[in-house]
């Protein structure tokens, strides 16, 4: 399931949904429920969940006596009593209901006698004799939700759900961004912040509520991020063939003159060491177009990372977890515009659950 503020994140940051989100026709109740009806809180991926409001019901429904089943009369928003031989139990499941024209269509609840409304569709589906009308309308609220989003500058895609190496736990997508070189600016690869949604709300409570110029400003922000209380994924998709040398220059370059703050109070050599395993790890022949490298760290101050889906023994150092993501969050980051996205997810994460 999708959560709420990760929707409000994909609009913030104004990034192309993915084809999940095209898919849905005009005449799927899941596409338009979020237009006819009041809006429907979507279920989170934390583990809350939402009272779903009911919905409006339009067509004029006629009292029967006893158990005699109701359809649709032709040309009339009124229902009338049938015969017992013609019972809406006795319908296929797969076989669509009748709709009641000028209504908002019908959802058939299998023993029992409730009929419920679902503006936006002129076609009738049969429903588990288990399922509640609230997880009706939470399913087809996060079918119109797209499954992964575009990197507007490299039309990378990259899925909102990701669980990292060395990790059981699902992280969310806060932002995307471009990493460039030279004063040609050559795209060298897309990039993505991911985070323990869970755990980051509760590790950032502070700064609840707070827009993300605010968080811009705020250095205990950054620091707070930077101190890895919850758990945080990157992932690297190269838009161009390059050698594995020039990777490891690259890290190499960004993280040497970070890793002394981040290693503050922390054995130096130990720091020095793990560098050179990083670098070790990326130093391969080629990272071709299309190759992936995800990092991951976590409280545990232990960097997990996978090249191009091989994964790679854990290394076992704080320090350089943190000079990592420094690179990408901290005061000086390689790309603002990427650390800026991240921000708006992150703020979208941390607005405080409105109640209707």
């Amino acid at each position: 399931m999708t959560p709420r503020w990760l929707c409000g994140a994909v609009v913030m940051l104004g990034l192309v949904a993915g084809p999940a989100a095209a898919a849905a026709g005009p005449t799927a109740a899941v596409s338009r429920t979020a237009e006819s009806a009041e809006r429907v809180p979507v279920a989170r991926a934390a583990g809350r969940s939402e009272a779903t409001p009911a919905a409006p019901i339009s067509a004029t429904l006629a009292t029967v006596p006893g158990s005699a089943p109701l359809v649709a009369v032709p040309g009339s928003a009124a229902l009338a009593a049938v015969p017992v031989s013609a019972a809406l139990a006795a319908v296929p499941r797969s076989a669509p209901l009748v709709a009641v024209p000028g209504s908002a269509p019908l959802v058939a609840v299998p023993g029992s006698a409730t009929l419920a409304a679902v503006p936006g569709s002129a076609t009738l589906a049969a429903v588990p004799r288990s399922a509640a009308l609230a997880a009706i309308a939470r399913a087809a609220t996060q079918a119109a939700v797209p499954e992964t989003v575009r990197e507007p500058e490299s039309g990378v895609t990259f899925p909102l759900a990701l669980t990292p190496p060395q990790s059981a736990t699902p992280h969310w997508l806060m932002g995307t961004g471009i990493r460039q070189r030279t004063i040609f600016r050559v795209k060298v690869y897309a990039f993505g912040l991911y985070v323990d949604a869970d755990a980051a709300r509760t590790a950032l409570a502070d700064f609840a509520g707070a827009t993300v110029e605010a968080l811009r400003r705020d250095e205990r922000f950054t620091r707070r991020l930077l101190d890895l209380d919850f758990g945080m994924a990157l992932r690297l998709v190269m838009t161009r063939t390059v050698s594995g040398g020039d990777v490891a220059d690259a890290f190499d370059e960004a993280l040497r003159p970070r890793m002394p703050r981040a290693a503050a109070g922390a054995d130096g050599n130990d720091a020095a060491a793990a560098l050179a395993r990083l670098r070790g790890y990326l130093d391969v022949d080629e990272v071709r177009r299309g190759a992936e490298i995800v990092f991951s760290c976590g409280p545990a101050g232990r960097l997990a990372m996978t090249v191009d889906g091989a994964e790679r023994p854990p290394i076992e150092s704080r320090a350089l977890c943190r000079a990592l993501f420094d690179v990408y969050l901290g005061d000086d980051p390689i790309e603002r515009d990427g650390k800026r996205n991240a921000l708006a997810g992150l703020a979208g994460l941390l607005q405080p659950v409105v109640r209707r």
